[in-house]
């Protein structure tokens, strides 16, 4: 009955249906009894099929064929059968939903529930497209609710704790849930509050997402009795917030707070790019055994063969064998006619291939650099009674028995942290982190280069790194003359930097500097984390060290245990958090911690804006200018570049390249040097990277449409995939690649070949016009000729005096100023030293 009633809506929604692709969906949604079973719609007609194939997505999936990117053992095929369909990762929809948007116009955008902005997915719908989704919805969820004892519209009592589309118009699920209001008595309502006075003794169905529903039934402990009969259906969406059981446990508890039996839960699998979802249920009071998601038969699904780069979150062993990558072809999604690849490990049924059980997530490459994604963290406004309040905290105390101390554990680093940090213990932890023995040895080579020589340069730099700014220090170094070394070439007694710094402290120094600090590492290597530990460790700050999940750091772990040896209080004091992630409970809410964090621009600001004191480094980009004509620099164009395995938030994303004449001989010898030296720096590593790398072929297909390119061969993905063009002044505004797309893609260098000759563009006006187009630009490595011309005129130049200069071949070596991104560790602010 319900699902009749439902068809006849789809009979009136299609008559609105505007295309041959749409009426043609329309008539087959209309007389679909059962859209989880009968005849696999799979099997395109071929009228529809020349339509839905037609000038505007036929030009794209050859090109994207052309490039390799189809379904493994899949060949492209003339006619374009959709089992033929070119591969799309998920994630391309992050930068190319408009690159691949195959409707007429675009009537309608959704985006991804991630809560970054620049990570957030795009997902189009044209006028028919949003149609199709909404009919298919309808039909989907009548069929659902009908197999578990729903008879008409009019029984079928909603309460949907997914807020309205008015509050979340970008949500393809708030819509969707828009959509079911039309037809069925729904109710919105907060979540935790079920309206019983509109119920009575019907049955309900509660539409949730899976935190709301554990929030509610794990954290808050409620019980929520519902009437005899009543359904929930969760929606999955915990969104990087994690859970210490399994999906069977939570779905007892929930069934205890609502006084049903865990078969009257029905998971809903379904994302904004596609047009569907996937259900699963079971017969009331049966076992869960066997319990699949399936999508209706207008979907065709697909899963490939998947190698975890994270071993440590592997699924089970049992699960190996069968567990895939999900991919999937949406008959509805008439507006990207692809397979979609997801992002989601999952195990099929062995008696249909159809079905499958949702894993996990599976783990992706973080933003370049010092990045954390917000989604990494449970993140809720703060209330009052977890806001951070600086009145309240310990702060530092700068006597003279601290300064004392301070100048104490300076003289025990200068002893023993260059032995320790050069250690063939410490470097094997590196080389492990990274998987690459070459990468482990450059990063350990790189940290301890430009480390301070003596107990004085470590505490001028813990000076810097408490806000104390460099022209106060120089200040300091004229006004007492401390620096100057005695007689007999010894250092100087740090007795007499006591009560030069103490008298100046007052005066320099932003006060209320807490003593207790939440440290939030990134997701893509230790390195960040050493300074500001060792930092921490000589300014006397306690610290809450959180590592990220994917980043199981033995250095850190080590360092940090080497540190206790030469202090027993900064081993009580500080700690690892490591397994769970942040959020409601744990410290990132203790009203008494500051939080440092390494994240994306989007994390920090979203993170301050919910009200949590935050000292943020956001993710930046890097380049590099060097000449081509020298072999050498070429090399530590790759050490820039790829000695961090390309995490580093100093590693080069890009090159230019400068030749004296741009011909084709100097453009091929450019781009052999880089590739060997890429193939020598990357041929270690294992699977894990070029897993990432694999992911990122689609890369190709964009870049093959802006630049004149030249790829890495096909053998060894592992090799940095290049793209090269002789400079023009338009290259710079219309063709360079955005910061979003650098800071994405994984062993990506795309080089560009300046000629010398007489009439090129000055270097500033290069630098200014990458400015414009790159605003996250802040490091330049130069060879040492552009270098000296740059740090001429740079003065001069408004918009690139933001620009750091290093030389080529330094990007990613630590300076040991105190600073980060020319920002103190600790302080919120860099005060100018009044003369």
């Amino acid at each position: 009955m319900l699902v009749q009633e439902t068809q006849q809506i789809i009979k009136h929604l299609a008559l609105s249906l505007q295309t041959d692709a749409g009426k043609f969906w329309g008539a087959a949604l209309g007389s679909i009894e059962d859209p989880f079973a009968g005849e696999n719609l799979f099997t395109v007609p071929a009228a529809f099929k020349s339509h839905h194939l037609g000038k505007t997505a036929g030009a794209a999936c050859q090109t994207l064929m052309a490039n390799g990117m189809f379904i493994k053992n899949h060949q492209a095929a003339s006619d374009h059968q959709t089992d033929k369909l070119p591969l799309l990762p998920l994630s391309t929809f992050r930068w190319g939903a408009d690159a691949f948007f195959c409707g007429k116009s675009i009537e309608k955008t959704f985006l991804s529930s991630g809560t970054t902005q620049s990570t957030r997915a795009q997902s189009h719908f044209s006028t028919d497209g949003l149609l199709l989704y909404k009919m298919g919805s309808l039909l989907t969820f009548a069929y659902v609710l009908q197999s578990m004892g729903f008879i008409s519209m009019k029984e079928a009592i909603g309460i949907s704790w997914i807020p309205s589309k008015q509050v979340w118009p970008q949500s393809s699920l708030a819509a969707m849930v828009s959509w079911f209001s039309e037809y069925f008595n729904l109710i919105y309502a907060d979540s935790g509050n079920i309206p019983r006075s509109n119920l009575g003794n019907k049955p309900v169905w509660l539409f949730s997402t899976a935190y709301d529903l554990s929030a509610c039934a794990l954290e808050r402990k409620l019980r929520m009795p519902l009437p005899k009969g009543s359904i929930v259906i969760e929606t999955g969406g915990m969104k990087g917030r994690t859970l210490d059981l399994t999906r069977d446990e939570l779905y007892q508890k929930v069934a205890e707070a609502f006084s049903i039996t865990p078969t009257d839960i029905v998971s809903e699998y379904g994302m904004g790019e596609l047009a569907s979802q996937a259900y699963d249920w079971v017969p009331r009071n049966s076992s869960r055994d066997n319990r699949f998601l399936r999508f209706p038969r207008w979907v065709k699904v697909f899963t490939s063969e998947h190698v975890d780069e994270h071993p440590q979150t592997s699924c089970r062993e049992e699960e190996k064998s069968d567990a895939g990558v999900l991919s999937l072809w949406d008959g509805l999604r008439i507006d990207y006619p692809y397979v979609l690849r997801t992002s989601d490990l999952v195990l099929g049924s062995r008696q249909n291939p159809e079905e499958f059980i949702y894993v996990k997530r599976i783990s992706h490459a973080p933003l370049k650099g010092c990045s954390l994604k917000s989604e990494e963290l449970h993140l809720e406004k703060a209330g009052p009674e977890i806001l951070y309040n600086d009145h309240q905290v310990e702060h530092l105390d700068f006597s003279v028995t601290y300064l004392k101390g301070m100048v104490e554990r300076c003289r025990k680093i200068a002893d023993q942290l260059q032995s320790f940090l050069t250690s063939n213990k410490f470097t094997s932890l590196l080389k492990e982190e990274f998987s690459n023995h070459h990468i482990g040895l450059l990063a350990a080579k790189d940290l301890t280069c430009l480390m301070p020589k003596n107990e004085v340069e470590f505490l001028l730099a813990a000076l810097s790194s408490l806000g104390i700014s460099a022209e106060t220090i120089q200040n300091l170094k004229k006004g007492g003359g401390f620096l100057s070394e005695k007689s007999g070439g010894q250092p100087p007694d740090l007795t007499e930097i006591l009560d030069l710094v103490r008298k100046a402290l007052p005066t320099y120094l932003p006060k209320n500097i807490p003593k207790n600090w939440l440290f939030i590492g990134p997701s893509s290597h230790s390195i960040a984390l050493i300074e500001p530990i060792i930092f921490a460790f000589i300014c006397g700050i306690n610290l809450e060290v959180k590592l990220s999940t994917r980043l199981n750091s033995q250095a850190i772990s080590a360092l940090i245990s080497f540190l206790g040896t030469l202090n027993a209080s900064f081993k009580k004091n500080t700690k690892i958090i490591q397994k769970e992630r942040l959020g409601l409970n744990s410290a990132i809410n203790d009203p008494l911690k500051k939080i440092l964090i390494f994240g994306s621009h989007e994390t920090i600001s979203l993170l301050r804006g919910l009200g949590y004191s935050c000292r943020g480094f956001g993710n930046y980009l890097s380049g590099s200018f060097i000449d081509g004509t020298k072999k050498s620099d070429i090399r530590l164009l790759i050490k820039d570049a790829l000695s961090l395995g390309q995490q580093g938030c100093f590693s080069s994303r890009f090159a230019f390249v400068f030749l004296s004449d741009a011909n084709k001989k100097a453009l091929e010898e450019v781009l052999n040097h880089i590739l060997v030296a890429g193939d020598k720096f990357l041929k270690k590593t294992p699977k894990k990277n070029g897993h990432e790398a694999r992911e990122d072929e689609f890369f190709r297909y964009i870049m093959s449409l802006k630049i004149d390119a030249h790829w890495s061969p096909d053998k060894n993905i592992l090799v940095p995939i290049l793209g090269l063009k002789r400079f023009k002044k338009q290259f710079l505004t219309s063709n360079f690649p955005s910061s979003a797309w650098l800071s994405l893609a994984s062993y990506v260098l795309p080089v560009v070949v300046v000629s010398n000759e007489k009439g090129e563009e000055p270097l500033l006006t290069i630098i200014n016009a990458l400015k414009k187009n790159l605003p996250d630009l802040r490091r330049l490595s130069c060879s040492t000729p552009i270098l000296q011309e740059l740090k001429k005129s740079q003065a001069k130049d408004p918009i690139a005096e933001d620009i750091f200069l290093t030389p080529v071949g330094s990007a990613n070596m630590s300076d040991w100023s105190g600073l980060h991104q020319g920002q103190p560790y600790f302080s919120d602010q860099l005060p100018t030293a009044k003369k």
